[in-house]
Parts: structure tokens; sequence; C-alpha cells
């Protein structure tokens, strides 16, 4: 529980710094998934939890990709 909680919070604090126009309705739809499945068993939360994590990864690959410079002055 721990975990999931802790995957939670560094799933939205990727999302606030997410430069989108969308970043309040982002954040509004993972408390939305994670509030849907705070009470699933244990069998089905394993995939749920993996998908998150694929999706910080993401989150945060992204938001980097679009903060950083997409050049260099070398």
């Amino acid at each position: 529980m721990a975990e999931v909680r802790g995957l939670y919070k560094q799933i939205l604090r990727a999302a606030a710094k997410w430069p989108s126009v969308r970043r309040k309705a982002i954040a509004a739809e993972i408390r939305r998934e994670f509030r849907e499945n705070a009470r699933c068993p244990p069998e089905k939360a394993a995939p749920l939890v993996l998908q998150a994590r694929e999706g910080l990864e993401t989150l945060r690959r992204q938001t980097r990709a679009r903060t950083e410079p997409s050049f260099s002055f070398r």
C-alpha cells in the first residue's frame, strides 16, 4: 500500500511539471483512476501498478523532452 501511495505522489508531481494547458485535467484523471482502483484485489493490482510505473516513466521522459532545448550551441 505504501508503495502505491508513493507511486501516486510521484505521478502527481510529474504531472504538475507537464507543460500543457491540460495539466489540471491530467492530474484530475490520475486521481480518478487511482480512486477507482483503490480497493481492487491484489491479483488485479499488480498489473495496474506496472502500468502506473510505465506511465510515470513516460511522463518523465516526455516532460524532459518538452522542457529541454532540442538544439545545441556547440
